[in-house]
């Protein structure tokens, strides 16, 4: 549904731009003035594809960014890990949210900065992250150039890209079993 809303969004703003232009012409206004127009119109509809695709607060691709890269992932040999932030509440509730704003923030900063090539970080909940990670190397902690404990509960799960969901899930599931070691 929402890669339709986008369609029809760029759509219309395409119609906007080739309406403003035609304005501009019409009213024989400077071509720098037209050129202006439509930069700005293609700077907004840039800025609205990436928010799209991203989560505000952190940064990092959001579920629908997922769902748009499921084809790509399709034929790669994948690791998935999933992350929970550990106490998010706690901080939230003694520290108050911007607190917890800068721990999902921090967090966010290591993904982001995970040294495998091609890797991509996505927030996909509250305090739920994965990071995808193409042709794995083998390894059981995650690939992160964190310094100190990871302040995240985590799982893992490798196999075809193919197979992304049930990779998630699986991951997931590791996860929550790690959990009550």
């Amino acid at each position: 549904k929402f890669l339709r809303f986008f369609a029809w969004a760029t759509a219309l703003l395409i119609l906007l731009t080739a309406a403003i232009c035609g304005l501009c012409i019409l009213l024989e206004l400077p071509r720098p003035l037209a050129l202006a127009a439509l930069v700005i119109l293609t700077f907004l509809a840039c800025r609205a594809l990436r928010n799209s695709r991203t989560d505000p607060l952190t940064g990092l691709y959001n579920l629908q960014h997922l769902h748009s890269r499921k084809r790509a992932y399709r034929r790669r040999v994948l690791a998935v890990w999933y992350f929970d932030l550990d106490h998010l509440k706690q901080v939230n509730d003694t520290q108050g949210h911007r607190a917890g704003d800068r721990l999902l923030l921090d967090f966010a900063r290591t993904l982001r900065d995970c040294p495998h090539p091609g890797a991509e970080a996505y927030r996909i909940g509250g305090d739920e992250f994965l990071l995808i990670l193409p042709n794995p190397p083998q390894q059981s902690a995650p690939p992160l150039a964190s310094t100190g404990t990871l302040p995240a509960s985590w799982g893992c799960a490798s196999g075809s890209g193919a197979e992304l969901d049930v990779l998630i899930e699986l991951a997931e599931q590791r996860m929550y079993q790690s959990r009550s070691l």
